[in-house]
């Protein structure tokens, strides 16, 4: 496996990242926001769908101050006169041609309202139209954060917007036996040290079977993006780092259909260096994003931990309810690890009563929910019956045009429409 170096303007070295990486990838890897990434030459990767190569690295990163040509707007008043005829995410999707034409359009018509309006007047206007537009604005704007840069009030916000709710269980303090840990270096990446987690994972897990002949194995997905979640104004991408998943399966898919290989997870794993904290934000994002992804749906797992000293279960306990459940030592969170995994199936099927089916031979009666016909709706019901009795009669005497209603029969004609 080949790596591409990544430096700041200023040199310093931001880490490693794999030959071959997508823009997307290599800023997700590094744990940074929006930016160009430059080659040695100076060329910037204009998609996000570009890839890195040893061959122009090292590769420079530099941020993006200014994150779209909206954010690039300082005119208040003209702002609040482009959001009268399109939305934000319009005015960022136009060509350079076409936001000239706007500004130009708009400097025109400030002219020659100053023309024909009174200083005092022209005042009143604007400070009308700028009225709640820093509220509209603020709901306009999607709010989108990494996965890995998750903090736990972004990760409650998105929750409540997908109706999840979670609880953080007591710390678990059963020791059950002696567990061989990681022993991180000192100065040891995260990427450094994951096929040792891993192997030390294999040796306390596997060999592990949930069903009969179909052995489960650990696998690299660093490269596998979870699916995005999106709640209200609130969205997040992201990765993670190990899946637990019916071995055959899952190398079949990393050769011939590598979209497939989160399909078989069973559980996904986050990784962290000794030196570095769990992130409960982060791992409660993985955990729905991979029961959409999952063919165990809501019987997923999330074990979040370093090997050592750090080790935590996140499962669904209810459709709408994650147990997140921390513990002081390894050998009693890998034995719990394999039990939820054993009944994932079972968690597989947690769904909202409101999605249960109906029985075919169900009658929908609308007064059980509260809707009833009103005074208003059998006005309008008479109305649109005379309305059928008139086409008929248009076409029964074949006239070229139908007889009208008068007003007098009409809907809002009648006392009970206002009902």
């Amino acid at each position: 496996m080949e790596f591409v170096e990544v430096r700041r303007d200023s040199g310093e070295i931001m880490g490693n990242v794999r030959e071959g990486d997508t823009k997307t990838e290599a800023l997700e890897r590094l744990g940074q926001g929006p930016g160009g990434l430059f080659d040695k030459d100076n060329l910037s990767l204009l998609l996000d769908s570009d890839r890195l190569t040893r061959a122009r690295g090292p590769y420079v990163f530099r941020p993006r101050l200014l994150s779209s040509p909206w954010d690039q707007l300082t005119d208040v008043t003209y702002k609040s006169w482009l959001l009268e005829a399109m939305t934000v995410e319009e005015y960022n999707a136009s060509t350079v041609r076409d936001r000239r034409g706007l500004l130009s359009d708009f400097e025109q018509q400030q002219q020659q309202q100053h023309t024909h309006v009174s200083s005092d007047e022209q005042s009143a206007a604007i400070l009308a139209s700028l009225s709640g537009i820093d509220k509209k604005l603020d709901d306009m704007a999607t709010v989108s954060e990494a996965m890995s840069k998750a903090g736990i009030d972004f990760a409650r916000s998105l929750l409540q917007e997908l109706n999840l709710n979670y609880t953080v269980c007591p710390v678990n303090e059963t020791r059950d036996g002696a567990l061989d840990v990681y022993p991180w270096g000192e100065k040891e990446s995260e990427e450094q040290g994951q096929p040792g987690c891993k192997a030390m994972l294999e040796k306390e897990v596997l060999p592990f079977e949930v069903d009969e002949d179909m052995p489960l194995g650990f696998f690299d997905v660093r490269n596998r993006a979870l699916s995005e979640l999106k709640g209200g104004k609130y969205k997040s991408n992201g990765f993670s780092d190990l899946a637990l998943g019916h071995a055959s399966s899952i190398e079949h898919a990393m050769q011939h259909n590598k979209d497939l290989v989160l399909c078989y997870a069973d559980a996904l794993v986050e990784l962290k260096t000794d030196k570095s904290e769990l992130k409960q934000g982060q791992l409660l994002l993985q955990l729905v994003s991979g029961s959409v992804l999952s063919n165990k749906k809501k019987g997923v797992v999330v074990l979040g931990t370093d090997c050592a000293t750090k080790w935590r279960l996140l499962h669904f306990t209810d459709h709408n309810q994650i147990s997140v459940q921390p513990y002081r030592h390894g050998k009693k969170c890998l034995e719990d690890f394999k039990k939820l995994v054993e009944t994932g199936k079972e968690r597989s099927k947690l769904v909202s009563p409101l999605l249960q089916s109906i029985p075919e031979d169900a009658q929908l009666r609308l007064e059980e929910f509260g809707f009833v016909d009103t005074e208003s709706d059998k006005a309008i019901d008479r109305e649109d019956y005379l309305n059928k009795v008139a086409n008929a009669l248009g076409s029964v005497f074949r006239e070229s045009e139908a007889p009208i209603v008068p007003q007098w029969a009409r809907a809002t004609s009648s006392p009970e429409y206002y009902m």
